[in-house]
Order: C-alpha cells, then structure tokens, then sequence
C-alpha cells in the first residue's frame, strides 16, 4: 500500500497491475485488496501527477475491484465522489472522472441507470453554478458521461442522447470555460 502514491508512478503502476492480477486470480482477496489498497488508490485518483501507464492501471484495479465484488458498487462510487474537493486540479478532476466512468460501466443496469438518473439531477437546467464546489461537481458529471460514453452505446438507453445533446449545447453557453471543455470532452 505505501508503494501507491504519485511520489514514484512506475512504482504505483507496478504496485496496481500486481493487485489487478491478484484480484483476477483470487477474487476472495478482495477484503486484503479493500483493508490495504483502495485508500491510497483513492489518494491517487485526484493527483494531478497521475498519467499514461498509472492512470491506466488504476483505472483496471477499480474496474476490477468492481467486477471481483470487493467493495460494494455504491460504497465505491461515494468513497470517489468524496474525492472531489476545492484542493483537487483540473487535471485530477479529469483523471477521477475516468475512474467513475470505469466503475459505472463495469456494474449492473439498474447502478448504472441511477448513477445516470443522479448525473441528469446535476446537469439539467445547463446553468453555471456559483459556488466552486458546485462547479466542480457539474464539471466532474460532463467529464463522467463523456468518458462512460466511451466504454458504454449509452444511445440504447431511452431519449439520452436527446437529453445529453441538449445538456452539452447547453454547457457551451456557460460563462465558466472549464463547464465549456468538459462539455466538449
């Protein structure tokens, strides 16, 4: 757990794929996985260090973490959602929305149908929030669709592509350029 921080991100990278395959070959070892290793991979999620080979492996140990049932789907995305703070850069908003998205798009159905019930609740209206820790938060939901639309055909679930389309229009008349780039993330 102590070699996962971004002081050294080949060693996390090494630390993590190591815990991937641990948690691929042994999915009981999810306990070990969540008492040693999610803490300092949640730290990780926001560094505005985190990149490339890193970044990539943190996004698979969270998918993973998901897939292996070791930590429950909701008690998971709130432990990320918590993440997001004042103190957290651009660049760490960016690379936390990438690990929602895996999660999201590695659960059931009916978690991801909320979790985009829960996105819509935050992006309807297209206003720009005055408050920074609610600028984050819209941010954070344009960067998560953006990104889960990656891995996800979100277009077969019903009228949001409809929605989306107007809530990305909407985000491009924002007055913060931040909410302008994640709506065209």
């Amino acid at each position: 757990a102590s070699l996962i921080t971004d002081k050294d991100l080949h060693l996390s990278y090494l630390s993590l794929q190591a815990t991937v395959s641990i948690l691929r070959a042994c999915p009981a070892a999810g306990a070990a996985v969540k008492s040693h290793i999610l803490e300092p991979a949640l730290a990780l999620s926001t560094s505005s260090l985190l990149q490339d080979p890193a970044l990539q492996s943190l996004i698979a140990l969270f998918k993973e973490i998901v897939v292996s049932n070791a930590v429950d789907f909701p008690d998971l995305l709130a432990m990320l959602r918590e993440k997001l703070t004042d103190q957290v850069s651009k660049h760490g908003i960016y690379s936390l929305a990438k690990c929602v998205a895996v999660i999201v798009a590695s659960t059931s159905a009916a978690n991801s149908e909320k979790v985009l019930d829960e996105i819509f609740s935050v992006l309807d209206g297209c206003e720009t929030p005055t408050v920074s820790s609610n600028l984050g938060q819209v941010q954070l939901s344009l960067l998560i669709t953006g990104d889960w639309g990656r891995m996800v055909d979100l277009s077969t679930q019903s009228d949001v592509t409809n929605r989306m389309k107007t809530i990305y229009l909407g985000y491009f008349e924002s007055s913060s350029e931040d909410l302008k780039n994640a709506a065209a993330y």
